[in-house]
């Protein structure tokens, strides 16, 4: 299925996760990640749980530290 994450294109297995598309960037520090599905945010708790569908708009927010 395509999906469009942080506005970029990307092709996921059906019935992938919001974990999955963690896995797929490679991402494995998910400390001060923050996640979003069509502009509604999903905690933590639910992104093995959250299953995307097809043209899903997945926003990936790092927090970072600056001054």
């Amino acid at each position: 299925m395509e999906i469009l994450i942080n506005n970029q294109s990307h092709t996921l297995p059906s019935s992938s996760s919001l974990d999955k598309v963690l896995n797929v960037l490679s991402i494995t520090d998910r400390n001060g990640i923050a996640m979003a599905v069509n502009e509604v945010i999903v905690p933590k708790a639910q992104w093995a749980q959250h299953v995307l569908t097809e043209k899903d708009k997945v926003l990936i927010i790092r927090a970072s530290q600056g001054g």
